[in-house]
């Protein structure tokens, strides 16, 4: 089934090498193919609506989005330790 030209989501996997790239025309968006929305890692690319917003992987806490944790201010919604604490932003110097 590996690299037939058929996308089978049970090849989904990194041991099955991805379906050797046989989903990769099933992008959802741009750089985003289905074995990465949720994979339990965000990326920027998986994370539009096309994607199904990354199903959740970017979302760490109650309101805390990727944009939030791309900028460079400390926001309260990602102030958690689950979010990093918004990358490191919102720990203070010692």
């Amino acid at each position: 089934m590996l690299g037939d030209g058929v996308c089978q989501e049970v090849c989904l996997t990194a041991i099955c090498e991805y379906d050797r790239g046989d989903c990769e025309s099933q992008a959802c968006s741009e750089g985003c193919f289905p074995y990465m929305v949720g994979d339990g890692k965000c990326q920027d690319s998986c994370y539009v609506e096309t994607c199904l917003w990354d199903r959740a992987d970017c979302n760490c806490s109650e309101g805390c989005y990727p944009q939030l944790r791309r900028n460079s201010e400390c926001d309260s919604a990602c102030a958690t330790q689950t979010c990093e604490f918004d990358r490191g932003l919102c720990v203070s110097p010692r």
